[in-house]
């Protein structure tokens, strides 16, 4: 009875974190579109009452879709979960004025996905592994991918040249540290996933 208890409420909580995840998709994405084409049509001014009525069709779009997501999340095509992973990651990006950190946070929510998908599937320990390992190469990849952005946010901010009281950046330093902060943090991301994967599943099974 108790272990029946225990996964309803975790069986719960997961449901109410995947609606939350595929929810706030139509969200941002509709909240974007409006405050670009209401800016440059109208102007700042108008974003106010423009970003509100923007929220409506997200509204309709979750209502129509967002049970189908959440009970078919697990089924999902490669395809549809890369295109949200990559919108979320960019949208982070921007949140966090060029700092990756909503990136590392959705390599631990792909790790765990990764988990409860090949659970529920009951694939043996081989194809786990490929797949955790094919989970978090594509994180790694999406992680050198905003590293990219990243340095050109830079560079047309003209941190090349950049001095910090009596330190300037020069483009070999600059370098250095590009270099150096994109691969320690693709192999973080790396890490990062692959450990949430296998945690993951040592957790689910010992429930």
């Amino acid at each position: 009875m108790r272990s029946c208890l225990k996964f309803d409420i975790l069986r719960g909580i997961e449901c109410v974190i995947l609606a939350a995840f595929f929810g706030f998709v139509p969200v941002f994405f509709c909240l974007m579109v409006t405050v670009i084409i209401a800016s440059a049509l109208f102007g700042t001014k108008a974003l106010g009452p423009w970003t509100l009525w923007s929220l409506a069709p997200a509204v309709v779009i979750n209502v129509l879709l967002l049970k189908k997501w959440v009970k078919g999340a697990y089924q999902m095509s490669g395809k549809a979960l890369v295109s949200v992973y990559l919108f979320y990651s960019i949208i982070g990006l921007g949140m966090c004025m060029g700092i990756p950190l909503v990136s590392f946070t959705l390599g631990i929510a792909a790790g765990l996905y990764a988990a409860r998908r090949m659970q529920l599937e009951q694939a043996d320990k081989q194809i786990r592994k490929r797949y955790f390992k094919k989970t978090a190469f594509f994180s790694a990849a999406v992680m050198v991918l905003m590293c990219c952005l990243i340095t050109l946010w830079a560079v047309a901010g003209q941190m090349i040249g950049y001095r910090i009281e009596t330190f300037t950046i020069t483009a070999p330093i600059f370098l250095v540290i590009v270099l150096t902060g994109g691969a320690a943090a693709v192999t973080l991301q790396y890490l990062v996933t692959l450990t949430a994967a296998k945690q993951m599943l040592r957790l689910l099974s010992s429930i």
